[in-house]
């Protein structure tokens, strides 16, 4: 392998614009459609292959461009595929992630449950929050919430 410092920046820079990719996806689709799934078992195949970077990083590049699988479904496969990868794709999909109008309302409602000390309550809309993903956490404010890291 040659290294250049050129080279270097060059794959800073691609992992720069995956992350903006990936926010702009967001979300994650739950489920993936026939080309996603065809695009994941190469990746996998690729993996398997005595650890095929070169192929795997193809693969990753077919993706970020593929018309035929939908942006949520890119996303699904990048994230699942950055815990080989570990070049941390979500950072900025959780950091530029604000809660949606249901999410913000629960927030409300297990906010006005923990000041009447309506614990169950709290606890069940604590619950519904992690079930969507959320990672929920107490403050001086009220119940914050975000994007549980996959990790």
């Amino acid at each position: 392998m040659d290294f250049t410092w050129e080279a270097m920046a060059s794959a800073d820079q691609r992992v720069k614009q995956l992350r903006r990719h990936m926010a702009a996806w967001a979300p994650a689709a739950e489920a993936l459609g026939p080309a996603a799934s065809v695009a994941d078992a190469r990746f996998r195949d690729s993996l398997a292959s005595d650890l095929h970077m070169p192929g795997v990083v193809a693969i990753v590049n077919e993706v970020d461009r593929a018309a035929d699988i939908p942006p949520s479904e890119r996303y699904a496969l990048l994230a699942s595929w950055d815990a080989v990868l570990g070049l941390d794709l979500e950072r900025e999909a959780r950091s530029t992630w604000t809660p949606t109008e249901a999410m913000l309302a629960l927030m409300t409602q297990r906010d006005i449950a923990r000041d009447a000390k309506d614990y169950a309550t709290s606890d069940r809309i604590r619950d519904e929050l992690a079930a969507l993903g959320l990672e929920v956490m107490d403050t001086a404010e009220g119940t914050r919430v975000r994007p549980r890291d996959p990790s």
